[in-house]
């Protein structure tokens, strides 16, 4: 059984609380106040997870071509089917199943030539990693012993290629990519019982904070060209996503901030980065200079787009359901209700997948704390 503790209340894995009796079916939960099941029924059509990830040379701009779409297809599916098994004993068998299929069959191992093109590798990778590893804290007490060392297995090997980008390997400055990575880390280190794993989790997170700008702007994600403040939503959507796990540890993430020493210095923390990113979705003129410059530098972002004309679709889609697990932890706060007021994604209480965010943060965190 998986305890969850903190001072805050319940964390993302407790929030609509787990059967405690011996009966317990898998992932059925003994639901509380509020909650309505059709929160977590989405559904996606069966697809495979490639045995091989192919390399995708040029950066696409959002336009997937074949072996990035089977990858995002897969992750749609399996997103489905772990937010299913949060309600459902059948689905939480066949997310189990098809969690030991994937992990012994050590799908999605990248190709010879993967160093081309290493950011590609770390986020397809990245985003079906998170999610499996997530169900699989869900679902750890389910699994027998040598299926548990399967998964494990599996996951430690996704992580052994993850490791050896250069972005990882050589602790570059920290972007969506790199917190996205933290999410899956500190989800391999519950699981794995490894320490390490959630040491570095948290480094990166803090280090992130620390890079802020003293507005709250993420440095490398604000100069992405006209994908700024899409990219920029990603990396508050793992952070947040990352608090919520280390809060089952009773590490509060939530709360740590770095301050410099010099005059003047912003007290930088999540809130900052939450609150910039919502201020630009608002005046969007706020990260033109950085895109501008982003753009100067050689970065890229989607075509449709350019730095003076931000993407800002992820306002009203599933890409800002991370918005649920903050409004849900902090109800009452300017930022919550600038959420609300901002997004009729999240005033309207909408379900979908939520990439990073571990599926379906509208299922996930549905009951009373």
């Amino acid at each position: 059984m998986i305890r969850v503790a903190g001072k805050l209340g319940l964390a993302l894995i407790g929030l609509v609380g787990i059967t405690s009796h011996a009966s317990a079916k898998p992932s059925v939960f003994s639901l509380q106040n509020g909650f309505d099941e059709t929160y977590c029924l989405m559904n996606a059509s069966r697809v495979e997870l490639p045995m091989i990830f192919e390399t995708v040379i040029d950066y696409t701009g959002g336009n997937e071509v074949a072996s990035e779409k089977a990858v995002s297809d897969y992750r749609e599916y399996f997103m489905a089917i772990s937010s299913r098994a949060r309600v459902s004993s059948s689905a939480a068998d066949i997310a189990r199943k098809e969690i030991i299929k994937i992990s012994s069959e050590r799908r999605l191992k990248w190709a010879d030539d993967w160093k081309k093109n290493q950011g590609n590798a770390l986020f397809f990778t990245t985003s079906i990693a998170a999610p499996v590893a997530i169900e699989v804290i869900f679902q750890k007490e389910f699994f027998s012993k040598s299926e548990l060392e399967v998964v494990n297995g599996y996951l430690e090997f996704l992580n052994s290629q993850l490791s050896q980008t250069k972005q990882i390997k050589n602790d570059w400055e920290t972007d969506n990519k790199s917190f996205d990575y933290s999410v899956f880390l500190y989800a391999l280190g519950i699981i794995s019982d490894e320490k390490k794993y959630k040491e570095k989790a948290i480094r990166i997170f803090k280090r992130g904070i620390k890079e802020l700008r003293n507005d709250g702007s993420v440095v490398r994600d604000s100069g992405r060209v006209g994908s700024a403040l899409h990219y920029s939503n990603k990396a508050v959507a793992a952070m947040v996503t990352l608090a919520e796990l280390a809060l089952i540890d009773d590490v509060n993430l939530y709360s740590f901030y770095h301050k410099g020493f010099s005059a003047g210095a912003a007290k930088k923390d999540l809130r900052l980065a939450i609150t910039f990113l919502l201020r630009a979705a608002k005046d969007e003129k706020l990260i033109h200079a950085y895109a501008e410059q982003g753009k100067k530098q050689g970065s890229t972002g989607f075509k449709e787009y350019s730095a003076t004309k931000q993407d800002k679709r992820w306002l009203q889609n599933d890409m800002i359901s991370w918005g649920h697990y903050y409004i849900r932890r902090f109800p009452d706060t300017d930022i919550s209700k600038e959420l609300l007021k901002n997004s009729s994604y999240l005033a309207s209480k909408n379900k979908g997948y939520g990439e990073i965010a571990g599926a379906n943060p509208r299922c996930f965190i549905t009951g009373k704390p």
